[in-house]
Parts: structure tokens; C-alpha cells; sequence
């Protein structure tokens, strides 16, 4: 006899690490002074960012090239031909000191350049290596405990594993409560937010069969 089960388990793990997303650029009628002042502000942004990675408060950090476009903000400006040039940078940070999130996203709508594209809580890989096999194995108990089940209503017994496998652990990021914001005042001005890492519920599932004598 052959009983199939699928076995389920989840935790809820809290997140420590928070993925800041961001953009860098700038606009205007000046194509050279605006791809000037983007670079410009990548080169500081990715100074202060290598700085945080060195104090421990950040783990990883990335740049991108910088990509540039034209276009006409209205029509008045088409029939002029008055083109507006934009330069952009996506980057991104992941913080594992949650108080240098809350100061960066508290400035980052009063930087200039700066476009705040959201927060992602998330676990960092040792802790998801630590986890995964956790919920697996919770899960495969799951299985068993529901083919034992099965085996009694049957009149079965001797339960042997014949086949095993994962369908695929799963493991969502949380978005925090944050939204996109755009340059407006003065850094110095801003109150940094507190963040309180969000859990992140991990969850494992495998299906077995079980081979049973009956």
C-alpha cells in the first residue's frame, strides 16, 4: 500500500536585515551639468554607503550606471523643442543597524537627488540557513504524524518513506510601512524614524509517500 501526504509547517522569525531602495539623479535643461551633478552624487552616496559598510552598519551596498534620457515635460515644451535631460542611478543598501535606517530614510526626502523607492525586511542568509532546515524537518513530521493517521483508518502499519520532496520552502519579504519620497528639505532638519524589524513567517512543505504493510 502507498499512502501520499503533504506536510506543512511555519515560523515566524523576526527579520534582521532591512534592504533600503533608492534612486539617485537628477534633472534639467543642462544635459552636461545634470550627468555632472548625478555623478557627483553617486561618488558621495557611494563614499557614505562604504563608510556604514566599514562601521558594521551596513552589509552590502549596490550602484548602478547611471542611465540617461531626454524628454519634453509638456507640450508647449515639444513645439519649442525644449528638451528636459534626466540621469539616474538605482541603488541599494542592506542595513543590518536598524537605528542608520530609520536616519536614512528620515533624510533621504530631504536630500537632493535622492528618491526613496522603499524598505524590505528580510532575513540575512545564516539565519535562512538556520531556519530552512528547522521548518523542513517541522514539515516532514507534519507528513508523518497525517500518514499514521491515514495508515490507522486503513488498518496499515509499518510506515517506510519510498519517496521524498521539497516543494519549495517558502520565504517572503515584508515591505515596511515606508513610502516613496523626494527631495524637499533640509537633512539637518529631518527626525530620524524608528524601525522595528517586522517577522517574516517562514514556511516549509514536502510530500512523501510512505510505503505500509495492510
Amino acid at each position: 500500500m502507498h499512502i501520499r501526504v503533504t506536510g506543512e509547517h511555519t515560523l515566524s522569525v523576526p527579520a534582521d536585515e532591512a534592504a533600503v531602495r533608492f534612486s539617485l539623479g537628477f534633472s534639467g535643461t543642462d544635459k552636461t551639468a545634470v550627468m555632472n551633478d548625478t555623478v557627483r552624487l553617486c561618488n558621495a552616496a557611494k563614499a557614505e554607503l562604504e563608510a556604514l559598510r566599514h562601521g558594521g552598519a551596513v552589509a552590502s551596498f549596490t550602484i548602478e550606471s547611471v542611465r540617461t534620457w531626454a524628454s519634453f515635460p509638456d507640450t508647449r515644451a515639444r513645439e519649442r523643442r525644449e528638451q528636459e535631460h534626466h540621469a539616474r542611478a538605482s541603488a541599494s543598501a542592506v542595513f543590518v543597524d536598524f537605528d542608520e535606517v530609520g536616519r536614512v530614510v528620515a533624510e533621504a526626502g530631504a536630500r537632493a537627488g535622492w528618491t526613496l523607492a522603499g524598505v524590505t525586511w528580510q532575513l540575512a542568509r545564516p539565519t535562512r540557513l538556520a531556519v530552512e532546515p528547522q521548518v523542513l524537518r517541522e514539515a516532514f513530521a507534519r507528513a508523518q504524524e497525517r500518514a499514521g493517521w491515514l495508515a490507522d483508518a486503513a488498518g496499515a502499519r509499518d510506515l517506510r518513506v519510498a519517496e521524498i520532496a521539497d516543494e519549495a520552502s517558502v520565504m517572503p519579504h515584508r515591505m515596511a510601512a515606508v513610502y516613496a519620497t523626494r527631495a524637499g528639505g533640509a537633512a539637518g532638519d529631518t527626525v530620524p524614524l524608528e524601525f522595528a524589524p517586522e517577522p517574516i513567517e517562514v514556511t516549509g512543505r514536502v510530500s512523501v509517500v510512505f510505503d505500509a504493510e495492510g
